[in-house]
């Protein structure tokens, strides 16, 4: 008789990003006031540095399953590979939807499909300077991607040194060209240097995600009773409880808002608080992809809305949350339910 493997996954992450995800999309409302500051969740661009660790501690987490000697410039190319391979479905099908929304009646314009800023969008350059017009909460995937090919052969190679040495010099380096030069990383699509400032904002909280990824590791490692468990669990959820609220009254800065983030995500990946017993089901898995698609298609459905802003603000609100969780819940059935069963069903009749 088989033994029954035990879960283990903690997919509270998941849960989170779901509802960083509508905080986001809260944030982006303001619009709708005709001033920024009188929407809901006005210091909501917070919820982009939760999904900057996250992706910081899954990046080193990918490098601790590698084996020692391995290629870094072919590691760092599968790595950046798979990345693309997974959003691609996702992002294509959130792009065509993006495209109708935004343009409406011009859609079949070729000369506007074909523009620079099109292409520019799709290929995800925006955080070279090409215009987002359709999605421009995209600015994220490709700020992610640029800085993982950066950090990854680097945390690859120098294992022992990167988090004690490389991740303090680059965070340094890089916070003190952000104070030079007067760098607003919150206004991600301005352009400083030789780059829009949401590249600054990715590199400063992957690498913090790096620093979570070695800051869960030592938390593993200590052996707490259920009481400390009881503890840990409660300031776990106070701690994410605050960084909410902060994103709605602001009562934090920018650095304890980072620091905090830090190290309740390296709490929460360490299963040792007892959200890891209540968070075992692959449901939240799902619902942490499909606040994915409402991050993906929410700004196109805002760019709709805008042309249409005659009603007072909550009831825009409210349009904008239905449209947004409808058209979400279409592209998560085209790519994750369709897609997904094509893909099975190919690769069954071609083994």
């Amino acid at each position: 008789m088989k033994k029954i493997k035990k879960n283990t996954e903690n997919y509270y992450i998941d849960f989170l990003r779901f509802i960083f995800s509508f905080i986001i999309l809260f944030y982006h409302s303001w619009l709708f006031t005709g001033n920024f500051g009188n929407g809901l969740f006005n210091a909501g661009y917070y919820g982009v540095d939760f999904y900057f660790i996250v992706t910081g501690y899954l990046m080193m987490n990918s490098i601790s399953k590698k084996k020692e000697g391995k290629d870094t410039l072919k590691s760092t190319f599968q790595y950046i590979y798979n990345k693309i391979k997974r959003l691609f479905p996702s992002l294509i099908v959130c792009f065509l939807v993006g495209i109708i929304f935004a343009y409406g009646r011009n859609v079949l314009d070729i000369r506007l499909l074909l523009s620079n800023r099109i292409i520019g969008e799709l290929l995800q350059l925006g955080i070279f300077g090409y215009d987002m017009t359709i999605n421009v909460s995209w600015w994220y995937i490709s700020a992610m991607l640029f800085v993982l090919m950066f950090l990854y052969p680097l945390a690859k190679k120098y294992k022992g040194k990167y988090i004690y040495y490389i991740c303090p010099l680059i965070l340094f380096i890089t916070l003190g060209l952000i104070r030079k030069l007067d760098i607003n990383i919150n206004d991600p699509l301005c352009w400083t240097f030789i780059f829009r400032n949401g590249f600054y904002k990715a590199l400063i909280f992957i690498i913090l995600g790096n620093i979570s990824f070695e800051l869960s590791k030592k938390i593993q490692k200590q052996k707490f009773n259920k009481k400390q468990k009881i503890i840990i669990t409660i300031v776990e959820t106070l701690i994410y409880l605050l960084l909410i609220l902060s994103m709605h009254f602001d009562y934090f800065g920018s650095i304890l808002m980072a620091l905090l983030f830090t190290i309740n995500i390296a709490i929460t990946f360490s299963n040792q608080s007892l959200t890891s017993n209540l968070f075992k089901s692959s449901f939240w898995t799902k619902l942490g992809k499909f606040g994915f698609y409402i991050y993906l298609t929410h700004m196109s459905i805002r760019v709709y809305l805008s042309r249409h802003n005659h009603y007072r603000y909550r009831i825009m609100l409210l349009y904008f949350c239905l449209i947004s969780i409808v058209v979400s819940a279409f592209c998560y059935f085209i790519v994750e339910v369709l897609f997904i069963k094509l893909k099975e069903k190919y690769h069954r009749n071609n083994c």
